[in-house]
């Protein structure tokens, strides 16, 4: 149980949580935009929407590894995950505002 406690205060958890919450939203975004350029593509062969998914599907697929990036340089340790929750601490305080 103190290991998964250990685990979850540690930056490398904080920034594989955010880099999930950052992919979200822009994965969203990609599944958005391949809507978009669906529209745009009705009356286009199957392959021009063939390659318009491709071409999304890659998007999608560098995301995380981007994202990774990304949150790895601009992470800040003193960042909490939760707002209000320090998780650093042996009792879950609330923090101080």
């Amino acid at each position: 149980m103190n290991t998964i406690l250990d685990f979850l205060r540690s930056p490398a958890s904080e920034r594989i949580a955010w880099v999930l919450v950052h992919s979200l939203w822009q994965l969203a975004l990609l599944a958005g935009c391949y809507v978009l350029i669906g529209q745009f593509l009705r009356r286009r062969s199957a392959a021009a929407r063939y390659l318009a998914g491709c071409a999304i599907m890659s998007c999608m697929v560098l995301v995380l590894p981007v994202t990774a990036l990304f949150v790895s340089l601009y992470h800040r340790p003193e960042t909490l995950l939760f707002p209000f929750v320090n998780l650093r601490s042996s009792e879950c305080a609330v923090r101080p505002t």
